[in-house]
This record gives C-alpha cells, sequence and structure tokens, in this order.
C-alpha cells in the first residue's frame, strides 16, 4: 500500500537510511546526544535528502526531550543528596536549582511539542479529506499508515513516557479533528437545505 502522501516519519526515502544505531531511545553518545546514522546507499535525489535532514531533525529533538528529562531526574538526585549533606545554611543556594529544574522541563515539554506539532502536521493533510466526495477508507487507511510510521520510529528514538504523551496527543488529535469536520460538515448540510 502506498501513501497518497509520503509521510514524514519514514525510515528511508530512495535508498537514504536514516537509523538511531540501534533499539531503544539512545541518549548516550559523547555529547549526550542521540547517534545519529545516516548512509546513501544509493544516489537519492535532492528531496530524499531533504527528507534525511528532517529525519535526523527528529532524531535530534527526540534525543534533546531524552537528554533534558534524563538531566532533571539526575539534578533533582544530586539536589536531593546535597540537602542532605549540607548544612542548613546552604539550603537556601540548592532551593535556587529549582530554576534548572524549570528549564528542563520547558525544554523536555517544547521537544516533545515540536514532535506532537510535525506529526499533526502529517495527519492533518490527509484528515482533511475526511468526507470529501470521494474520499472512502483511503483517507483511514492513510491515517493508520503515518501512525504505523511514525510510532514505529519514535517508539524507538524516545523514552517511554515521551512516548506514551505523544501517542496520547495523536489520537487525542484525530479524534478532535474528526468530530470537528464531522460537526462542520453537518452544520453546513442544515444550512443548505431550505
Amino acid at each position: 500500500r502506498t501513501l497518497t502522501k509520503e509521510s514524514s516519519f519514514s525510515r528511508s526515502y530512495g535508498g537514504a537510511a536514516v537509523g538511531t544505531g540501534g533499539g531503544q531511545a539512545n541518549a548516550s553518545s559523547a555529547h549526550g546526544v542521540g547517534a545519529v546514522s545516516i548512509a546513501n546507499e544509493g544516489g537519492g535525489t535532492d528531496s530524499d535528502w531533504v527528507s534525511s535532514d528532517v529525519q535526523s531533525n527528529l532524531q535530534y529533538v527526540s534525543a534533546t526531550a531524552n537528554n533534558a528529562s534524563r538531566s532533571l531526574q539526575l539534578q533533582e538526585e544530586l539536589r536531593e543528596s546535597l540537602y542532605e549533606m549540607l548544612e542548613e545554611a546552604h539550603h537556601e543556594r540548592l532551593d535556587a536549582l529549582q530554576s534548572v529544574s524549570d528549564g528542563f522541563v520547558t525544554l523536555e515539554a517544547r521537544a516533545i511539542g515540536i514532535l506532537r506539532e510535525f506529526m499533526e502536521d502529517d495527519l492533518n493533510g490527509i484528515l482533511s479529506k475526511l468526507f470529501t466526495l470521494g474520499a472512502g477508507t483511503e483517507v483511514v487507511l492513510d491515517v493508520v499508515e503515518v501512525l504505523n510510521d511514525a510510532f514505529s520510529e519514535l517508539r524507538d528514538d524516545l523514552f517511554p513516557h515521551h512516548f506514551r504523551d505523544l501517542v496520547s496527543g495523536a489520537l487525542r488529535h484525530i479524534v478532535r479533528v474528526y468530530v470537528s469536520t464531522f460537526l462542520d460538515k453537518r452544520a453546513a448540510s442544515f444550512k443548505a437545505e431550505p
């Protein structure tokens, strides 16, 4: 089955394979960013390279979310252990680390938000065909294909709690667009009747 619109989440485009180097969310390379490997095995077109760049950026954003999550956890563990070791006079300075935690939370939320927006953009192009003349099960099958591509890739690139949030957000988006489109079409049909 071939999508009418290429999904941004497909792992390979015309021989330009993109991967994280294996399995689970890999957020531990030399600089703390997940390893990304891009191999062009068959002379792709310019659009293939653009798609590979998109893939690299998506993996970078995934690694950023994972790194922010892990940094938040480590910072909180460090703060707790220092709180117990230091005298009370130094506790106020440790409390100032809350702004660091807030920064990691913001970074993590923004990275997941970028992935969610990217997935919603892919889905919106397909969902716009809902309830249009001639659109049948193809629309639903295209949505399933995009979700399969996205979820297959992101399951490997994200920590489980990020993946779970992204999946539930995507499903809520689909339901919201479906219901909204249905109600808009239904309201329009009532206005058209004399």
